[in-house]
């Protein structure tokens, strides 16, 4: 499974106008191929930052199929104008750690 960390920052002042799209922007994504569950979390220091994390079977799911199907186009068009810097995309592998 592939963890999808991206870092929104959201102009300041339109965070509640954010969140509301931003339901709207999971529906989208919770409806493709290879999604697997999401969360979200809002900065405790920096209220208009917020990280969302979504999980994907594999990356593709997220870089190749997430845009061919017009689902990413779908969820700029919902999210971007609320942006203040452009979003920051990093994707990460579960590890096995002995104890």
């Amino acid at each position: 499974m592939i963890l999808e960390v991206t870092k929104l920052e959201v102009r300041p002042s339109h965070e509640s106008s954010f969140e509301r799209a931003l339901v709207d922007a999971l529906r989208v994504i919770s409806s493709a191929e290879g999604y697997v569950g999401h969360s979200v979390q809002r900065s405790v220091d920096q209220p208009n930052c917020y990280l969302l994390c979504v999980r994907w079977r594999e990356k593709k799911h997220s870089t190749i199929r997430f845009r061919e199907t017009g689902r990413l186009k779908r969820v700029r068009e919902i999210l971007h104008r609320y942006y203040e810097v452009f979003p920051e995309t990093q994707y990460y592998d579960h590890i096995e750690l002995a104890h």
